[in-house]
């Protein structure tokens, strides 16, 4: 290939690249991605209590900080990740979270109280409290998922 087409394709390769880099994820991708999140630190969180010990105290804090991170960038902007209609397509959304917003906010407080009570356990060495608060968490998933989960 000539100088000057190289020249040419290196001007112009970042232009034609920039509305792939800028493409928003659609509400569904989004929360995906954030459960996708909630999912990794859950199952890291499972695994350092279910080793019944406090040599991995800081690592219990760390991917609790992460759960309470996601959880309020998740929930916080629940329009934004929720819009109606978004049950349709490639999602597990039921569409109860639409006809029932009532009780899916009340799932929403239990699982945020429930994170929130997790952090504050994490920041002790107590893994009787570590275990209580991490099945507090699970038990609030559980119950989202059984009444707004297809």
């Amino acid at each position: 290939m000539p100088r000057s087409k190289i020249c040419r394709l290196l001007v112009l390769l970042p232009a034609l690249l920039t509305p792939i880099a800028l493409a928003a994820p659609t509400p569904i991708e989004s929360r995906q991605l954030l459960f996708q999140d909630f999912k990794h630190d859950i199952a890291a969180i499972k695994r350092i209590v279910n080793a019944n010990t406090t040599a991995h105290q800081a690592d219990l804090l760390r991917h609790a900080r992460a759960l309470a991170f996601t959880s309020a960038r998740l929930w916080e902007h629940l329009a934004e990740h929720f819009p109606t209609g978004s049950d349709q397509g490639d999602t597990k959304a039921g569409a109860q979270i639409w006809r029932d917003p009532v009780g899916f906010l009340k799932a929403i407080d239990r699982e945020r109280s429930a994170t929130a009570a997790l952090l504050i356990a994490a920041q002790s060495v107590d893994v009787v409290a570590w275990r209580r608060s991490y099945g507090k968490v699970t038990d609030a998933c559980k119950h989202c998922h059984q009444h707004y989960k297809r």
